[in-house]
This record gives structure tokens, sequence and C-alpha cells, in this order.
């Protein structure tokens, strides 16, 4: 897998995390991508 790749599964889960409105658990997905974008 690639690093793009892996970035958008971490930021498409954080969305479904704040869909979930669990925005600590989001915005730690979002921390990790940050970086990567």
């Amino acid at each position: 897998m690639s690093e793009l790749t892996a970035a958008l599964q971490l930021k498409n889960e954080g969305n479904e995390l704040f869909r979930k409105q669990d925005y600590v658990g989001a915005l730690a997905k979002y921390s990790v991508t940050k970086p990567l974008v």
C-alpha cells in the first residue's frame, strides 16, 4: 500500500468518525494524515 493510499484511507476513516461525532478519534486521525496532505 502506498503512503498516499494509506493517507486517503485514514482520512476516510476520520470522515466516518466525524459523522459519528467521535471528534477526538477523528482529530487523532487527521493529526496523523495532515503532514501527508
